[in-house]
Order: C-alpha cells, then structure tokens, then sequence
C-alpha cells in the first residue's frame, strides 16, 4: 500500500474553501492516480496538476465526516489496465464554483513508499476503494460528480445494512420475494373488478408486493390517460402493474401496432395527498446494447439497456426461423449485470394468431417463453424489472 508522506490541499483547493464558506457549491469531479516524482522545488500546495497522470476514476461515493472534513472514494481495479505503475500519486480534482474549470483540490505523493500496481493478465488482482479524506472547513455545499454505473462494494452495503432506516418497505418486498409471497394476478376477475374499474381502484385491491398481468382489451381506465387497447392491433398487447406499495407502483403497456412494438411506462406516486400517475421520462438517452443472438432465430431491434433509476429494459421481437416455439423454450440470454437476482415473469404477446403469454427471466439470464399457443412462432416483448 503506498504511504502518503507528502499530502495537503493545494493554493486552489483553500481558495475553493473560502468560496464554499460564503455558500458557493464545490463540485468534486474526479480522483486521479499517477507515478512521477515531484520536483525539488514542488510542494503539495504548489501542484496545479499530477506529474505524470496515469488514470482516472470517477467518484462512487461522498461522506461528510461531521468534523469539517469529507470522504471522497472510489473504486480502482487492474483487470483493464494494459500497463504496470507505480501508484505513487493521488490528486482530488473540483469545479471552481466561479468559473467552472477544473482544478485540483488536493494531492499526495509516496515517493519511494510507492505501491507496484500489475497489469491485467498478471497474477494478482488487485481491487481498491480509493479514499481521501480532505477539510471543506464551514462549506453547506459540498457534492460529487458520482459514477452511477459502480455497484455497491461490501463496505458500501455493510454501512447501508447497518442503517435501520434504510429503504423498509424494499425490505420488506424482499424478504417477501424470498419467501415466495409476491402475489401474481392475470385477471381482474381475480380482484373483483371489471374494465369499468379505474387504475387507481386496481391499485387500490391489489395487495402490496402483488403483480398484475393482463390482456390490454381487458385494461381497466388508466386516469386521466386513454385506454391504450384502442392503440393496438386488435386490442393485443399486454399490461403489467407491479406494485410494491401503493407509494410505488409501476405500470407498463406494451403492445403490437402494424408491426411495431408500443411501450408505455408509468409510474404511480402521491402527490398532496392523491394518487397519481405520471409519465417515465428519461433524463437522458441511456447506453443501448443487441440481445445477444442465439442459434435458430432472428432479433428485430432487440435491445436492453440500464437507465438512470438502475431499471433494467428489454425490448423488441424474434422470430423462430424454423417452426414453432415450444413451452419453456430459451430464446435469448442476458449478460452479467443485466440478470435479476430471482426469476421473474412478464407479459409479452405471441403471432401467429395474436395471443398473450409470459415470458420468464432466470437469475443466470435465460429468457424462456410460457405459452399455449402451439403454432406461435414470433414474439413482442417491453418489459423491465430492477436487478
């Protein structure tokens, strides 16, 4: 482990604090890691830069410490790393909260205590949490530019198990999960409802923890939206409403029009005091990815993809290229980290002839079919589920 023996906040870094105690925002923007040595003329305060930067990380997590200071980490590996290096440097960068450039915050060498870091396909893995602890003094405002696409590490998840208040109801449906308690409705009959019911009475019979399947001609009022069967090609498609609490339910349409594959997404939240419904809007275009192609079928714009609430998407359809599909046949396979960690089901449509089906997705990432229809051999899927 490499020694910081020279560490401290540079000239810009102190001018940053000075700017934050009268109430501006100091943004951290990235960790950089380097080898050089400084000059003999150097300081840590003096430094504008590293010396010989070697590689970047994003922040995975800010802490305030409650004594005037913060814990920036991050998280480092070689298993992508083509050359070896000394891991002697260590710089903080932040916005200037004036300005908007970049700077460095704050820096550290080990000089000769430096740690060797291996390249990939080398003998030792190496897996860190970079952190750095440095002083913001009196700041209010202090943030982090965080790197969303990181998962929890162990220390993260042994802090967040360790508070009580962390997301209950989540653990709830969990422990429910496990237990096999999730309720699945594939009719309203089987709430006692018909399609004269409204969305929010659905929600209201349907039990925490409880999924929906049904047909979109049997879709009950979505208010104050259209019923989305007047959309679809003889009223096929399919409507899933997940709902973990009635403070958190999820409602996706997902339907087959001239061929093409319609996908709604909603989500029900209060809002002073009234249930409402509103529209998924994406902050951003989120990275797409082709379902990986297994022999024997064709994929049309089949894609999956993680969006910015960590909500895994798959959409698009497949053919069969040669006959038809069969109960529990696998038609795709997910990646490592885009699998749900038990098995879940959704509501996909078939042809020929227009019908509604399951589709499950395994924890190895298997997609298998569920259906009657013997003499199906294309299938439309738009359906998501978190990891």
């Amino acid at each position: 482990m490499s020694a910081f023996v020279a560490h401290d906040l540079t000239i810009n870094g102190l001018r940053m604090i000075a700017d934050a105690a009268s109430g501006k925002l100091v943004e951290y923007t990235r960790i950089a890691l380097g080898d050089g040595y400084m000059h003999q003329a150097q300081t840590p305060q003096t430094m504008t830069g590293l010396v010989n930067e070697v590689l970047t990380l994003q922040p995975s997590k800010i802490k305030s410490n409650g004594d005037g200071t913060v814990t920036v980490s991050a998280y480092f590996t070689n298993t992508a790393l083509l050359v070896g290096f000394f891991y002697r440097e260590i710089g903080l960068f932040a916005k200037h909260p004036d300005t908007g450039e970049e700077q460095l915050y704050c820096y550290g060498n080990a000089a000769d205590f430096a740690e060797w870091i291996p390249p990939s396909g080398s003998s030792t893995t190496v897996e860190k949490i970079v952190d750095i602890v440095t002083v913001i003094g009196t700041a209010v405002a202090v943030t982090a530019n965080i790197n969303m696409a990181l998962g929890a590490t162990l220390r993260d998840i042994d802090d967040h198990n360790g508070d009580p208040d962390s997301h209950p109801y989540l653990l709830e449906a969990l422990a429910n999960k496990v237990n096999g308690t999730w309720t699945i409705y594939r009719s309203l009959d089987e709430l006692s409802l018909t399609q004269t019911a409204s969305m929010n009475t659905v929600v209201d019979a349907m039990k925490n923890y409880s999924i929906l399947i049904v047909p979109l001609d049997d879709t009950p009022t979505l208010t104050p939206y259209p019923n989305y069967s007047t959309n679809t090609q003889d009223g096929i498609g399919v409507l899933t409403v997940t709902k973990w609490q009635k403070a958190r339910t999820e409602l996706r349409f997902t339907s087959h029009h001239a061929g093409i594959s319609l996908g709604n997404y909603f989500v029900g939240f209060y809002n002073t005091g009234e249930f409402a419904w509103k529209q998924l809007a994406f902050a951003g275009p989120p990275q797409r990815y082709s379902l990986p192609a297994l022999d024997g079928y064709t994929y049309y714009d089949s894609v999956y993809y993680k969006d910015e609430f960590g909500a895994i998407h798959i959409q698009g359809h497949i053919l069969k290229v040669s006959g038809s599909f069969t109960h529990m046949e696998i038609i795709a396979a997910l990646p490592t980290g885009f699998r749900p960690s038990a098995a879940i089901e959704r509501g996909v449509t078939f042809n020929p002839p227009f019908s509604v089906g399951l589709i499950d997705v395994l924890p190895n990432g298997n997609i298998r079919i569920r259906l009657d229809n013997t003499s199906a051999n294309i299938v439309w899927f738009d359906f998501s589920f978190y990891p």
